[in-house]
């Protein structure tokens, strides 16, 4: 009974151990420099009010305009 605690104990120390390597470090993506068009978006603004459809127009990572369709 005793060797099937340790066994019990070593086998979820070793799945403890493993779970903690199981995904590796996230590196965030260069910043992208250049247009960049976001189409059939959902734009919340912040007086509360949404524009369904939108399409945003990034340029060198500052939102510079938002079209509609409407």
């Amino acid at each position: 009974m005793k060797n099937i605690k340790i066994t019990l104990i070593l086998a979820a120390l070793f799945l403890m151990n493993a779970a903690a390597f199981a995904q590796d470090d996230v590196l965030p993506a260069k910043p992208y420099m250049g247009r960049l068009f976001i189409t059939n978006g959902t734009v919340h603004v912040g007086n509360g009010s949404v524009i369904d459809k939108a399409t945003i127009e990034v340029n060198n990572g500052k939102i510079v305009a938002i079209h509609t369709t409407e």
